[in-house]
């Protein structure tokens, strides 16, 4: 069964991007998420900054 898995190496919404841009691509970032059967976190700290946003999830850290 094919399966799509979500890796996130950095997030696309940086702390430099403000108003409607960083909205855009925390919602991108959603979506993104969403189409996934799982996902992978590399780091705690990217973790951490989903969570924030509100995209992370529950996903599963490595690394």
């Amino acid at each position: 069964m094919p399966a799509i898995v979500h890796t996130v190496h950095d997030w696309s919404f940086h702390a430099d991007l403000q108003g409607i841009r960083r909205y855009f691509y925390v919602v991108m970032e959603r979506l993104g998420a969403r189409c996934g059967h799982a996902g992978i976190l590399v780091t705690d700290r990217d973790r951490d900054k989903g969570r924030v946003a509100g995209v992370a999830g529950g996903l599963p850290t490595i690394g």
